[in-house]
């Protein structure tokens, strides 16, 4: 099955998307960055003030007292002024303090009302965990992928919510990628293709998964030779259905168990009752998914878009009469499961053989069939602006581009675009200028400056040329009635 991407992930944090290694300033006081798909925040710790009427400042992190020297450039380690009850000798309401030398700088933090000492851990939720780093606080926040179910479960002992353990299978594609004849045993290698309703969830655990497999002289469960309930081993039993992330645009999606072995004893067996190869998909006999308190199921359905339970889904079966004395490895043999034709009977299963390739043949590179084409080695096939199929010997693979989701409230969508895309609506609720250099050596005076935009919650992307314009000017007061010096577009360096 799909092995799980390495590369780094991006978060998701009160609505809004971070790339990884992405910083966000959440106030004056706490900053945040992503560091694959989690949340990493640094808070500063205010100290108490002991003043009446402390200071408030919107642009500074801490209260902070009319005396206090804001300016000061002193790095030299605080000292830690502890208070302790009065002895007997004081008067009541006088404070005991001691004078703790500052031989470690490694200081406490306040966070919410409480002294956290450097190094030691505080639990806020599932999701938040913080810890004092020497007077700053760093918290640990998990990002929630987003769900993909209509109900999704909320456990309180759970950081997100989860979606149902539904595995909805609405056809199985068996290849035999080998045969070994050492009679009377007969060892088939298959690997098994689950196709995926596009309401399936992804699940990961231990013992999730049961294959049976026997021979059959007819489409029927009166002839079940060689009948094995388990062919899968530990390993194979507990890999994990991973949901790529293109699943919610474009409905189900496939996972493949590979190298499954099968073995059939001959011994006493006539050749016409080995005319059929079977397999049934079904639950392990005790599954234990990653979350036990979620609910586990599988279910034969239709089709990708119609989740009508369909049993008959879960099984394939394969007439093998055209290649039980061949002992060749080089060709797949391909069993795939569909609607029975008028000509067989209820619950038989039409089945499609890929023939092994003749010695005779001067090409080993065989064509592949997609959707009823027939597509040759080599050629590639447009599906829509999101996916594009090429033919590789008798496979087809197709690139299918993955769209991040969109956080605004209409998402537009272009017929000629893979993606939604959100309107460029930038909204700034504040501008915060900083003049990083001042040159005066000249009449001409020149000011090199940062300029911050501050957005709203529902501020947008975008990316192009020429998309903004910063004009400038001096006035002796805050408005526009002496606009002296004015720049309609200044330079940016």
């Amino acid at each position: 099955m799909p092995h799980q991407s390495s590369r780094l992930l991006p978060c998701s944090f009160r609505g809004v998307l971070i790339l990884h290694g992405d910083k966000l300033d959440i106030d004056a006081c706490t900053t945040c960055s992503c560091d694959n798909q989690k949340v990493r925040c640094e808070i500063k710790t205010c100290g108490p003030t002991f003043c009446d009427e402390p200071i408030v400042d919107p642009d500074e992190c801490c209260d902070f007292c009319p005396h206090d020297s804001q300016s000061s450039t002193s790095t030299t380690s605080p000292l830690l002024l502890s208070s302790v009850p009065h002895s007997s000798s004081q008067l009541p309401g006088d404070r005991v303090t001691t004078l703790m030398s500052p031989t470690s700088r490694l200081l406490p933090c306040s966070y919410r009302g409480e002294i956290i000492l450097h190094g030691d851990q505080l639990y806020i939720n599932e999701c938040t965990t913080c810890s004092c780093d020497n007077n700053t606080v760093k918290c640990d926040i998990k990002s929630c992928q987003p769900t993909f179910c209509d109900e999704p479960i909320g456990d309180p002992a759970e950081c997100c919510d989860l979606c149902p353990y539904d595995v909805l299978v609405y056809r199985l594609d068996a290849i035999v990628t080998e045969l070994d004849v050492n009679t009377p045993i007969y060892t088939y290698t298959i690997d098994l293709k689950l196709s995926l309703n596009k309401k399936a969830q992804a699940v990961k655990g231990e013992g999730l998964w049961k294959i049976s497999a026997w021979m059959s002289p007819d489409l029927t469960e009166d002839g079940m030779l060689g009948y094995v309930d388990q062919v899968l081993t530990g390993a194979q039993a507990s890999t994990g259905l991973i949901r790529p992330s293109y699943y919610s645009r474009f409905g189900g999606f496939t996972s493949t168990l590979s190298d499954i072995e099968y073995i059939f004893n001959t011994s006493g067996i006539r050749p016409e009752s080995m005319s059929y190869l079977c397999l049934h998909f079904g639950l392990g006999n005790n599954p234990e998914p990653e979350y036990p308190q979620i609910p586990f199921t599988l279910l034969g359905v239709r089709s990708v878009d119609d989740d009508t339970p369909n049993p008959d889904a879960l099984t394939v079966c394969k007439h093998l009469a055209d290649s039980q004395n061949s002992t060749s490895t080089t060709s797949p043999l391909l069993l795939s499961s569909g609607p029975h034709s008028s000509s067989q009977s209820p619950g038989d299963r039409v089945t499609t053989l890929v023939p092994p390739q003749s010695s005779a043949s001067t090409s080993k590179l065989l064509p592949c069939s997609f959707r009823g084409r027939l597509i040759l080695h080599g050629d590639q096939l447009y599906i829509d602006e999101c996916t594009t199929c090429n033919c590789d010997n008798s496979t087809v693979k197709c690139d299918i581009k993955s769209c991040r989701p969109t956080f605004c409230d209409e998402p537009i969508v272009d017929p000629d675009e893979c993606c939604d895309i959100c309107p460029y609506d930038v909204l700034v609720y504040r501008l915060d200028a900083t003049v990083a250099e001042l040159d005066v050596s000249t009449p001409i005076y020149t000011y090199t400056i940062d300029l911050q935009l501050s957005l709203n919650e529902k501020a947008q992307g975008v990316e192009g040329a020429g998309l903004w314009k910063v004009s400038a000017w001096m006035s002796p007061d805050p408005t526009e009635d002496r606009m002296l010096g004015y720049m309609d577009q200044v330079q940016f360096v």
